[in-house]
């Protein structure tokens, strides 16, 4: 990059008229950044290959080491274009150098600074943002629950309603707007408000926005209002706390922070909100399913559910599942698999598949 490229503009007429002397002062300002910009920039594509490679052999320890460098990398870089854009532009916002300058730096972080990853699925055609250690593990959809992935494409082909219900930066809700195309409906229902934010730069980066609607909620038994319990305030992480509930296989923690949250009913969004009915619903809330549950009886239990998908652990919450969806609301038990089939009945992971027959 030299002078030539900071200053050049759609307007040339205008750029030529400038006086030179008074633009090459403006512009000593931009020297650092431009002299340290390829040596960085070569720093980072060089973490970029290295990160690639780390993710074809399924390394996520040195590709979370590799993300921490980059971020390293960038910090110098981040703090110069941060003071040299703000003083330029203060000064003479209506610059033409000012304007390229900002939308250079613009291109630069969301080509560079801000890396994305494939999900394990298909072509890897899919992406998600990889900005925090909790992020990174989002992509092995496949590996970690191929049966949710079976059950998606057996059910969804045909189109129809999905809720993803603790859909967190939205990896199986982007598989379904894949596998239905324009033919099918999802709602991705996730609360944390880092998780609920990078859920939306994932639909936005792949753009489904016509098929995928996120919406911040935390579903129970009523509605009111609760206090989040963060096991970490990271975008991408899980296994937060609700009010006194018990998180899922977790002892108490020290929450990074506590901060109040509305709690809403199943029920109450699908009336207070005109959502159409759901044919499929997946449950993934980390220990507070049977609560969701109990707020979801008519929505559940109406005529156009055809499954529903539930993950919970322990043996006692294993057998409030099958009374409320089986016993109380008449669904089948189809299938249950398990991530963790080590920990014995009281502490593996379940997946219990229910459907209407």
């Amino acid at each position: 990059m030299d002078i030539k490229d900071l200053t050049e503009t759609g307007d040339s007429r205008h750029a030529q008229e400038l006086d030179r002397r008074t633009l090459d002062e403006r512009l000593e300002v931009f020297a650092p950044w431009v002299a340290q910009q390829p040596e960085l920039v070569h720093e980072l594509k060089r973490l970029f290959k290295r990160g690639r490679d780390a993710l074809a052999r399924r390394d996520l320890d040195a590709l979370h080491f590799l993300i921490k460098k980059q971020l390293g990398a960038l910090t110098d870089l981040t703090a110069m274009t941060q003071r040299t854009m703000l003083e330029t532009v203060r000064k003479d916002p209506d610059n033409p150098s000012s304007r390229r300058l900002l939308r250079l730096v613009s291109r630069f972080y969301e080509e560079i600074a801000w890396p994305t990853i494939p999900l394990e699925y298909r072509d890897n055609a899919l992406q998600i943002y990889a900005r925090s250690k909790a992020e990174f593990t989002r992509w092995r959809v496949v590996e970690k629950e191929p049966w949710t992935v079976e059950w998606i494409e057996r059910e969804f082909a045909a189109g129809g309603v999905l809720y993803d219900i603790g859909a967190n930066v939205g990896a199986y809700s982007l598989v379904a707007g894949a596998v239905s195309g324009d033919k099918g409906r999802i709602f991705a229902f996730e609360p944390a408000y880092r998780t609920y934010a990078a859920l939306i730069d994932n639909v936005a980066l792949n753009r489904m926005q016509g098929r995928i609607t996120a919406l911040p909620l935390a579903l129970s038994d009523r509605v009111t209002m609760s206090d989040m319990r963060y096991r970490s305030n990271e975008s991408g992480a899980g296994m937060h706390g609700i009010g006194d509930e018990p998180v899922e296989g977790m002892k108490d923690f020290d929450a990074t922070l506590v901060y109040p949250i509305l709690l809403y009913t199943l029920d109450r969004a699908v009336e207070d909100f005109g959502l159409p009915a759901p044919n499929y619903v997946k449950i993934d809330v980390d220990g507070h399913e049977c609560a969701l549950l109990e707020g979801a009886r008519r929505t559940l239990g109406g005529p156009a559910i055809r499954s529903v998908l539930v993950e919970c652990s322990g043996e006692e919450r294993r057998d409030q599942v099958r009374r409320l969806l089986g016993e109380e609301l008449g669904l089948a038990e189809a299938g249950e698999w398990s991530s963790t089939p080590e920990l014995g009945e009281e502490g593996r992971v379940s997946y219990l598949l229910f459907e209407r027959r």
